[in-house]
């Protein structure tokens, strides 16, 4: 646990975007805070209630990063006798669909291959809620094929301990498939699904409590399409948990396609199950120094002792970060970085 955090407030940069509702962003100036301002992202964020503990919806015109080329080799989610090679980040870009932004993913693999990311940041809690809302663009033999889109929760510690959930366009996109896995509990699914093209769903890993974790394929409204209990609760996290995105192929003949529009990644703990609603969203920016772990912190008013701890700290990379924050109207805070020693 950490005792003590320096007095250097790190600044803050923000830029606006316009949003139907009138929205004024508090912004302040410290003696170590040159600027200090906000960016409110309107559009298609689902926020749900509890505690964001991460967010990002793909605003470009840089990834995030807290998205690191880390990630196991393992077998697709559906269980195979090789694993999958992690060879890195898959190609991207950013776009705009059906008025989002979205972090375009399209990679041609090779046989038995994976590319994506994890994020740098460990979260610690007892209950969690992972979602990512994406597009499914068009799916068949010719645009995209098996694993297009997989989301992952990790041990920070063991990357050899995951679980892990996809949609899968096997034999060529002719035989559409939910699948999920659990390294830790050894069980795999592989279910047949019909997942239509250019349509919005949402993969999620969520558990708490006594209650296995899961694996959910959602509609655009938040309602489970198809799921499964991985077999084992969230305890099997002690040293909490991170989080992955990626793309795979597992044995087609030759290289192949894979293609999916993400149009966000959350995570939130605490009353992770209600409906969906659409809120709108701040996202900070601060330098940072190679090696030096920052705090996010959020308070309703800078004349203040009373800073509220805003996720986990974060490991700095010695160039700008991001975080994401939702925002409601009736609580509209101010936000500080502290560098902590």
């Amino acid at each position: 646990m950490i005792q003590s955090q320096t007095n250097m407030t790190i600044p803050l940069n923000c830029n606006m975007k316009d949003h139907p509702d009138t929205w004024r962003l508090r912004a302040w100036r410290s003696r170590a805070a040159s600027v200090v301002a906000g960016v409110l992202l309107a559009g298609s964020l689902a926020a749900r209630a509890g505690t964001t503990l991460f967010l990002d919806n793909f605003n470009g015109p840089a990834l995030s990063p807290l998205w690191v080329t880390r990630l196991p080799n393992a077998p697709v989610a559906k269980g195979d006798y090789q694993n999958e090679s992690y060879v890195g980040a898959p190609d991207y870009a950013f776009a705009k669909l059906d008025g989002a932004s979205v972090l375009h993913m399209s990679t041609v693999l090779q046989p038995l291959q994976r590319a994506g990311w994890s994020l740098n940041t460990n979260f610690h809690s007892a209950d969690f809620r992972y979602e990512v809302r994406f597009n499914t663009l068009v799916q068949s033999a010719t645009n995209s094929i098996d694993g297009f889109i997989e989301i992952w929760v990790l041990d920070p510690t063991d990357f050899t301990r995951y679980d892990l959930v996809c949609l899968f366009g096997s034999d060529y996109s002719s035989n559409p498939q939910f699948q999920a896995a659990s390294s830790i509990s050894g069980s795999p699914l592989q279910a047949g699904f019909a997942y239509q093209n250019n349509n919005f769903y949402r993969l999620v890993l969520h558990g708490g409590g006594a209650a296995d974790l899961r694996a959910s394929l959602c509609d655009d409204r938040g309602n489970e399409l198809i799921g499964y209990d991985l077999g084992h609760t969230t305890a099997a996290y002690p040293h909490g948990f991170t989080i992955g995105l990626s793309q795979c192929i597992n044995r087609p003949p030759t290289s192949a396609p894979t293609d999916v529009a993400v149009d966000y990644a959350m995570v939130t703990t605490g009353d992770t199950t209600v409906a969906a609603t659409t809120s709108p969203a701040i996202q900070l920016s601060w330098p940072t120094k190679a090696g030096a772990y920052y705090q996010i912190q959020s308070a309703a008013t800078t004349r203040t002792s009373n800073w509220t701890n805003v996720g986990a700290p974060v490991l700095g990379t010695g160039s700008t970060m991001s975080s994401f924050e939702p925002l409601i109207k009736t609580a509209l805070p101010v936000y500080q970085v502290v560098e902590l020693p």
